[in-house]
């Protein structure tokens, strides 16, 4: 819900196009006027654990809106067409809301991985895109999307948001202000939380899981 949605710490990129894209919603009527639409879809992209659904949830709360998160992987079903069926039920729910939700696919990559021209699995999957595509296109709401992996989407469900934002690891003046945050209600000295931001920014990310694998 809004109230629960959090104050994002964000590079000047995402928070450009965070702001830019308030302000196109904000100015609707103008641009009716002009015969332009504000834009309505977007892909959020980047290392996990940057602010991604951060993003997505003070978004919509900023326009009063609680956010629908779906994890894309839960619409995948065996059985030969339950997962086009699965996103067609869930876009015609959200149709039902009259724009009063914003919906945010999480891991969208899990749906939208590049088109294979083999057979079995890969068609079944194909087939479920082709769904994806075309509901997002009718889709006259507001939908969010996030990838970790934007070099394995398929380049058809790039092109249908129409804004692609690259919310990239923090900078050293990002790495600060999270430190001091999120220490609260400690407040370490400056020289202290300056010798954390910077050895932050020297470590190897994404970080290494055990055993080495990333």
């Amino acid at each position: 819900m809004p109230q629960e949605a959090e104050e994002p710490i964000l590079a000047p990129g995402p928070r450009a196009a965070l702001f830019e894209w308030m302000t196109e919603i904000h100015l609707a009527g103008e641009l009716a006027a002009a015969g332009l639409k504000p834009r309505r879809t977007a892909l959020l992209y980047g290392p996990p654990g940057c602010g991604k659904t951060t993003w997505a949830h003070h978004f919509a709360a900023r326009l009063g809106l609680p956010l629908a998160c779906v994890r894309s992987e839960s619409l995948i079903h065996s059985y030969l067409g339950s997962t086009g069926q699965n996103i067609g039920q869930l876009f015609d729910a959200m149709s039902k809301t009259e724009g009063r939700v914003v919906i945010f696919f999480d891991e969208v990559d899990a749906l939208g991985a590049r088109r294979m021209n083999d057979q079995g699995a890969s068609v079944e999957r194909a087939n479920s895109l082709n769904v994806l595509l075309r509901r997002i296109e009718r889709f006259d709401g507001i939908a969010l999307a996030a990838t970790n992996r934007h070099d394995f989407l398929d380049s058809a469900l790039w092109r249908r948001f129409d804004m692609q934002i690259s919310v990239d690891l923090p900078t050293e003046d990002e790495r600060f202000a999270i430190i001091k945050r999120y220490a609260a209600p400690f407040e370490p000295p400056p020289l202290w939380q300056e010798g954390i931001a910077q050895t932050l920014s020297d470590l190897e990310w994404p970080m290494p899981r055990k055993g080495g694998a990333q």
